[in-house]
């Protein structure tokens, strides 16, 4: 948690109430809200031993097919200067891995990003980043977890590339694509009045591809769509076991905006 608010407060200093002239500017200058359906297809453990020739799969825990709806929020803008931000939260309200036993649980992640961009005409940035991930998934079994609930949180930090465009009047695209390495993890069970945190939990790397269009209907107020994709590629020995995980996330966003 430390991380996130050292990031969202540094990266917000850094950006003063600067009201960029350009249209571009003033489609990514934005604070918006939105819904959306979260899930996470084709996910699945790979347990791959020294003595076999190839691995097998199996989809418990990170079983592919599951989703959710959700609510998220989001702050972005360019400085003067063109350095860009990014600052997003998204909060799912049901469990997006594991099997049909699992009744109850939630996703989220914060995202922020901090990147330079530079200006290709006034209707064309792009630019490298450097970004960080706070996510964290829980699965509950039994009646709202009266059985047993498992949470797993992931830190990751790394970079990418983004671009931004208008082309059109009033209309504004932005995409990015990065990787992040993960640095810091755990996990921790509850079983009734039982809870432990075991050791070892392996911290994720994280590859992310993104995008969103944006429509001003009004001067300051605008309606977008946009998705994200995350992968979730994890790794650990239990003996000559070598356990891999790959989590895939989809999400598809709506919501509106206030253009500042």
């Amino acid at each position: 948690m430390k991380y996130k608010i050292l990031i969202a407060c540094a990266a917000i200093s850094t950006f003063p109430a600067v009201a960029c002239a350009s249209s571009l500017s003033h489609g990514l200058n934005s604070l918006g809200i939105y819904g959306e359906a979260v899930g996470t297809p084709n996910s699945f453990n790979s347990f791959n031993t020294q003595g076999l020739a190839k691995s097998f799969q199996t989809m418990k825990p990170a079983s592919g097919g599951n989703t959710s709806g959700g609510i998220g929020v989001v702050l972005s803008g360019v400085s003067k200067d063109n350095f860009f931000m990014h600052l997003g939260f998204n909060y799912g309200f049901n469990p997006i891995i594991g099997d049909n036993t699992s009744n109850s649980g939630h996703s989220l992640a914060f995202n922020a990003r901090l990147g330079k961009g530079f200006l290709f005409g006034r209707h064309l940035m792009f630019g490298p980043y450097i970004g960080y991930q706070y996510a964290q998934f829980k699965l509950g079994i039994g009646n709202h977890d009266s059985f047993a609930n498992a949470t797993y949180n992931n830190n990751a930090i790394g970079g990418g590339l983004f671009i931004a465009m208008e082309p059109v009047q009033d209309l504004t695209v932005t995409a990015h694509a990065g990787y992040l390495a993960g640095i810091a993890s755990n996990e921790k069970v509850n079983l009734d009045s039982f809870s432990l945190e075991p050791g070892g939990t392996p911290s994720a790397n994280v590859f992310q591809l993104g995008g969103k269009l944006s429509y001003r209907f009004l001067s300051d107020v605008s309606g977008f769509v946009g998705v994200d994709y995350d992968r979730y590629m994890a790794s650990n020995y239990v003996g000559p076991i070598n356990i891999k995980t790959r989590v895939n996330t989809l999400r598809g966003m709506v919501g509106i905006a206030y253009n500042f």
